[in-house]
């Protein structure tokens, strides 16, 4: 999130944040955050379920009318970490009721099969109907090459990675 933070600001010139702990949302980034000077915010589940310090936050009427969009990135991460290793996932549909009506949801992810969609869908709180886009995985800068490296020299041979 912090590579993304960065790209937004320094490349985009988007004014954006990623808080990655309580210890790093300090009482001028509350005040910003409120005043809505950032245009991205990036944080994970635990922070925007978890944080004391933003708890306040989502009840502010500024808030909440400044937030237009809510992106999940790597969607797929709730069907595997909900239950065990990052239960914060798991309760990412809370999301909905802390939120406006007209914030849109979206949700990313490179791959997602058909089951773990469906779970992904309804462990969210999307509706049944959600629309989904898929655009595939093929893509021209990905490829496979096999090539057969000779006997000799093998870890030079590595050099073209």
């Amino acid at each position: 999130m912090e590579e993304q933070h960065q790209r937004f600001e320094k490349i985009y010139g988007i004014s954006s944040i990623a808080p990655n702990s309580n210890q790093d949302i300090y009482a001028s980034d509350l005040k910003n955050l409120a005043s809505g000077n950032y245009r991205a915010i990036f944080m994970t589940p635990e922070i925007i379920l978890d944080s004391l310090r933003l708890k306040g936050l989502w009840s502010l009427a500024r808030w909440r009318q400044n937030l237009q969009t809510i992106v999940i990135d790597e969607i797929h991460c709730v069907a595997f970490w909900r239950k065990d290793f990052r239960r914060a996932y798991g309760q990412l549909k809370l999301l909905r009721s802390m939120v406006l009506p007209t914030v849109a949801f979206v949700a990313i992810a490179a791959t997602l099969l058909p089951p773990t969609l469906d779970e992904t869908i309804k462990s969210v709180g999307f509706k049944p109907n959600v629309p989904i886009h898929n655009f595939g995985n093929n893509r021209d800068n990905i490829m496979l090459e096999m090539r057969l490296l000779p006997r000799t020299n093998r870890i030079q041979a590595l050099d073209v990675l």
